[in-house]
């Protein structure tokens, strides 16, 4: 019986190392160095012409949004009216950021697929395309 214990212990503390070292992959993607950033796009909610969305996300747990300007590259959008957003990995599979869940479709080290519920319509699926660029000025 003791041996079953031991060998129950063991897996299961197998099993958590292996869902830490996800975890933790899965945050260094997000995680991107200093020239590069991620471009927004949001299927159900377009920026309405209103020029690229991109964000940093850090190993602090906060991400900083950011806009692209055609003669200095990136600059960081926030002030009064806009705060960095938290963000963190749970579960292996979810990206909490801000004050929503979103399920990750998708994640390589150029391109992260979002999807959550739409907000006004519940039976709709909404997509998040995050592609990394980089700043080139």
């Amino acid at each position: 019986m003791k041996k079953i214990k031991r060998i129950v212990v063991l897996f299961f503390l197998f099993m958590t190392f292996i869902s830490c070292n996800k975890k933790n992959k899965l945050k260094g993607i997000f995680i991107s160095s200093k020239d590069y950033y991620w471009q927004y796009n949001d299927e159900c909610h377009p920026n309405g012409g209103l020029g690229s969305i991109n964000f940093k996300f850090d190993d602090k747990g906060l991400s900083h949004q950011y806009s692209l300007g055609a003669t200095k590259g990136y600059a960081l959008v926030e002030g009064e009216s806009l705060a960095a957003e938290t963000w963190s990995i749970k579960n292996d599979s979810i990206l909490t950021w801000g004050n929503r869940d979103y399920t990750i479709n998708h994640i390589d080290k150029r391109l992260i697929v979002l999807v959550y519920k739409d907000s006004n319509n519940k039976d709709k699926n909404c997509v998040i395309r995050l592609l990394k660029v980089v700043d080139d000025k």
